[in-house]
């Protein structure tokens, strides 16, 4: 589980920085400003150039990289598996096929339009996850699967630079990686094209009194203490998140944030906690007030080991606890908002895996249900920490303590 490290630049004031893939929120060690990184064309970065080749006419090769939990759905449960790889995206079979561990082990720098040198194009459009797995046949082997989807993944582009000295150098290694090329090679012919800004800056002012927002160096989701708020970064700017804390009677050690979402699962009548008593068949009978209880779904909004993450969200689901919450920030030590709405709704499916019956029955219809989720809303949750476990307040939900101290580069 490792994680980019980038070079930068405070947009402030110049000061150098060192940030992190996941990083979503940079504060100045110098001037203090806080602000807010944003990707229009999505994160683009370099790997850096050996200093023997800084002065060579430079091309830079882009590679596709994934990182991420992909989740498959078989007869026998639900399988994960952590992927972390990259795969070329242009196609002249000189240049590796993929960057190997170099994007891990190596200090990277944003895409800027300084950078000296040619960027070529990717020659295809950036495909998911999923079907870049397929392409480099990683494809599941074994029972036949239902469904698959990946959570929690970064996908961003990189690229590798290489220089043409009648031969095709590597230029982080200022090493050759190709015999005397012909005139005539296709290496000659590829074009390129100065680079483009990748990243922009917004400021971390609450859009609604100006006041300075909050959150850590991860988090997707910024709250503003004077008029409380919670804002969600989008390519536009800022989009208003519904969120309550959990009153609880017992003092907590912290809050953990969950996506309630309500949400329309075709072929799935699961408008009320009733139907959740059948769909799953629990244990219980169904009373006049549960067909009046509307149902939720329920996902982490926080980062965590894969096997955690889908315990959290079917716990909570099969509980549909009914917490008073009051919308307000007046609350310390709750964990920042790092896996965004639409990575909680891909949780739904494998959700629902877990306890729709008769299983075998209705996995190839929720394998192709579609899904439509038009109520999100964040739900502050307490949390008592103990030396081995957290444990959500007021139920008997445990997680070890290690699956979320763990899950900084998830």
């Amino acid at each position: 589980m490792t994680s980019f490290s980038i070079q930068h630049q405070c947009p402030q004031c110049g000061a150098p920085a060192l940030l992190q893939e996941t990083d979503r929120l940079m504060t100045c060690r110098f001037c203090k400003v806080t602000s807010v990184l944003m990707f229009p064309g999505g994160m683009r970065t370099v790997l850096p150039v050996c200093p023997s080749a800084a002065d060579k006419p430079l091309m830079y090769a882009p590679y596709w990289r994934y990182k991420g939990i992909v989740f498959t759905c078989l007869d026998t449960g639900v399988q994960d598996r952590f992927v972390d790889f990259s795969v070329a995206a242009v196609s002249p079979v000189r240049f590796p096929r993929s960057v190997g561990l170099r994007s891990q082990a190596l200090k990277l720098r944003y895409v800027t339009p300084e950078l000296p040198g040619r960027f070529l194009k990717p020659a295809t459009p950036k495909p998911d996850m999923l079907t870049a797995l397929d392409r480099i046949q990683l494809r599941e082997s074994g029972p036949v699967w239902y469904f698959r989807t990946a959570i929690g993944d970064v996908q961003s582009l990189l690229y590798a630079p290489f220089y043409v000295d009648r031969k095709l150098f590597d230029a982080v290694l200022d090493r050759a990686i190709s015999p005397v090329l012909a005139e005539d090679d296709e290496v000659f012919g590829l074009g390129g094209e100065a680079p483009d800004p990748s990243i922009g800056f917004l400021p971390a002012l609450c859009p609604t009194c100006g006041w300075d927002l909050r959150g850590e160096r991860d988090s997707l989701c910024l709250d503003c203490p004077n008029c409380q708020t919670l804002w969600a970064v989008q390519p536009g700017g800022w989009r208003s998140i519904p969120f309550g804390y959990v009153k609880s009677a017992e003092p907590a050690d912290g809050y953990l944030p969950f996506w309630r979402i309500q949400a329309a699962v075709g072929g799935f009548p699961l408008e009320s906690v009733a139907d959740l008593i059948r769909a799953a068949n629990l244990p219980r009978v169904v009373k006049a007030t549960d067909a009046d209880r509307p149902f939720h779904f329920w996902a982490p909004a926080f980062k965590i080991q894969a096997k955690s993450l889908m315990h959290l969200a079917r716990g909570l689901t099969l509980m549909q606890p009914q917490w008073e919450t009051v919308a307000e920030h007046a609350r310390a030590g709750h964990r920042s908002v790092n896996l965004p709405v639409e990575e909680a709704v891909e949780t739904i499916r494998l959700n629902m895996a877990g306890w729709i019956t008769p299983r075998q029955k209705q996995l190839p219809a929720l394998a192709e249900a579609p899904i439509d989720a038009f109520h999100q809303e964040i739900v502050f949750v307490p949390f008592i920490a103990g030396f081995h476990e957290l444990a959500l307040a007021d139920t008997p939900i445990r997680i070890p303590n290690a699956h979320v101290s763990l899950s900084g580069n998830l």
